[in-house]
């Protein structure tokens, strides 16, 4: 069976809004293996991340909008307090700071 065109519709973060991404990896640390073989167990890194093959699907989160939770599944992530203290840290930066 062939593959068939990518139909959906590029949507880029939206302007004026400071938007986060929190991804999860099994993986102990970052790697170019590790990000390409192992996610969370749900959502590859790449993904959460919001990165693409085709840029014309990636989203541009700034890099100190982006927090990777290793050796952490995508369950564990709700119930992370390492993550509730990091997101609170970034809600309590005034946007100026955070670009």
């Amino acid at each position: 069976m062939g593959r068939h065109a990518d139909t959906r519709t590029p949507l880029p973060l939206p302007a004026g809004v400071n938007c986060f991404a929190v991804a999860a990896t099994l993986a102990p640390r970052r790697s170019m293996l590790a990000e390409r073989l192992t996610g969370d167990g749900l959502v590859p890194l790449h993904s959460a991340l919001g990165q693409h093959d085709d840029p014309r699907h990636r989203l541009a989160f700034e890099p100190a909008h982006q927090h990777v939770m290793h050796r952490t599944g995508h369950l564990a992530l709700l119930g992370s307090l390492p993550l509730a203290q990091h997101m609170l840290n970034w809600l309590q930066t005034p946007p100026a700071a955070q670009a």
